[in-house]
Formats: C-alpha cells, structure tokens, sequence
C-alpha cells in the first residue's frame, strides 16, 4: 500500500524514493507432484515443484553518473520463477533398523529479474524524464540473474545399545550467471560435515555433542570463503530420582564462529552482524514440582 502512493520522498538527497500509482498485485501460482515406494527396509520418495511469479515487485532505480544520485521506484516485472526437484532414498541396515541411511539429492534452477537504470553525462535529460519507467528499459534495462543448485546430503544414523551416533555430509553446488555486463559469473561449493552423539555414560550422566564443520569456497571475495569447526556440548544429570536436573551447555567450544554473517544470493550481497557472544557456556538448574493429587473414593 505504502508503494502505491504518489509520494517523492527526498529526505536523503542522494537516494530518492517514489511511489507507483500504477503497481499491480503479485500472483504466484505454485505446483508440486511427489510420490514414494517402499519396501521392507527401504524408502524411495520423488518431488518435483514450478512456481512463477507474475507483476513481481522490483524496486528498480536510476543512477546519475555526474551526481550519484539513485532514484528508486518500485516496477512490475514477469520472468521470476523457480523449479526444482529431488529425489530421497533410506535404508535400514540391518533388520533391526538400528543402522540407517539417507541419501537426499535435490537440484534447483531459478531466475530472478530486477531492474537497473544509469544516466551518463551525455544525457540530458529532465527530472520527469530521469524518473519515468521508460528510462529503466532505455538506459539499463531488465537485469536476469540464474542459479543452478546441485545439493546431496547423506546422513547415517546408529542406534548402540543406549547410544546414538549420526553422521551427516551436505555438500552443495551452485552457479550463477547474468545478462548484466558487469555481471560476474561464478560458482561456488559449500560443505557442511557434522558428526552428532547422545551418550549414555556412568554415573546417571547424558552427553550430548556435536562437531561440525562448516566449508565455503569459489567466491571472490576472500571474506566469504570461510571454514569453520564448531563444537557443541550438552552434559546432565538428574538428582532426587529424576525431579531435580542440571545441565551445563557449552557452544562454540573451538571459539571459531563470527558475528558477522555473509551471504550472497541474485540480487546482492548482504552482510549482518549480530550483537551476541558466539562462544558462551550456560548452566541450567531444573526443579520439577510435581503433585499429584490424592485419590477419591466415592461411596
């Protein structure tokens, strides 16, 4: 609602919003198919699924080359859509089912469309001109981004005695390319490996732990190629026949996570920073009051 007003807003002179009195609503149609099989021990499931947006929004803008003025307003575009598809294959071991095995592949194509506009020095061109939709199309034009995801992530599960282990691996794949001059083409890979345990130990004592280790290379910018190990701890243990509990949590035991997340998608990168202590230690103490009532007999 606040897009479709008639509204220039110039507070901050360097980059001015308007309005769109003629916006339209975005309609997105979804469709999805999926179906399974199973046998005595194993699992096969396929999906597939489209959808596609029609009057997108994009907050499209003009940039003056002789002011770095940026005119904001917001457009409809057509040509975002997304399609993507997967295949799901478990297995039990063993005929217990105590050892497990998932395979999950899924692969994503998607097309993401914004809008750019630069007026150079040689155009000479009126406020009401510099701000009008034609513009967009005549000096910059649609700006089509595609992405290609290939992602597998297997996982093992084990069940030993009163002990569970899980094993898990998801390594992804992507490329982007764009119709942009400028536009930059890569691909990059990132890789998840986590090793997962809920140990029963002496002494009433529950450990559970995770170590993970988290992989992204193939970018540019050496910032956002990282590798990071990161360990989780949980360790309890019940007092007073299970009413009185404490637990001490440990996160980030390694102390090799940032406050500064960086991500990359079609439209841009983003960068957020997060005011929280990544490493940190913290003890629970839990008192369970539990009361039952006294039993009724009736005469």
């Amino acid at each position: 609602m606040e897009q479709r007003i008639d509204l220039r807003d110039d507070t901050d002179p360097m980059n001015i919003r308007l309005g769109n009195t003629n916006l339209r609503t975005a309609v997105t149609p979804e469709f999805q198919i999926n179906g399974s099989y199973r046998k005595k021990l194993s699992y096969h499931y396929l999906e597939w699924g489209y959808q596609r947006t029609y009057n997108a929004i994009a907050m499209g803008y003009v940039y003056d080359l002789l002011t770095g003025v940026r005119t904001y307003r917001p457009e409809n575009v057509d040509g975002n859509w997304t399609t993507n598809g997967g295949y799901t294959f478990h297995c039990a071991l063993d005929s217990t089912k105590k050892l497990n095995l998932d395979i999950p592949f899924h692969i994503t194509y998607a097309q993401s469309v914004d809008l750019v506009g630069i007026v150079g020095g040689d155009l000479k061109l009126p406020t009401s001109e510099v701000t009008a939709p034609s513009l967009i199309g005549r000096a910059g034009g649609e700006s089509i981004v595609r992405r290609l995801a290939l992602s597998l992530s297997p996982t093992f599960k084990a069940d030993i005695g009163r002990h569970h282990l899980e094993l898990t691996c998801q390594p992804t794949w992507e490329r982007l390319t764009g119709t942009r001059p400028d536009f930059q083409d890569f691909h990059a890979f990132t890789c998840r490996t986590s090793l997962a345990a809920i140990l029963k130990l002496p002494w009433k004592l529950d450990l559970s732990t995770d170590l993970g280790l988290y992989t992204r290379t193939g970018y540019a910018d050496e910032n956002l190629n990282t590798c990071d190990l990161v360990w989780n701890a949980r360790l309890s243990r019940p007092f007073f026949k299970g009413n009185f509990l404490v637990v001490v949590d440990g996160f980030d035991l390694l102390g090799q996570l940032s406050n500064v997340t960086r991500t990359l998608n079609a439209q841009g990168r983003t960068e957020t920073y997060t005011n929280v202590m990544p490493r940190y230690a913290l003890v629970h103490i839990i008192y369970r009051l539990n009361k039952r009532p006294k039993s009724i007999v009736s005469n």
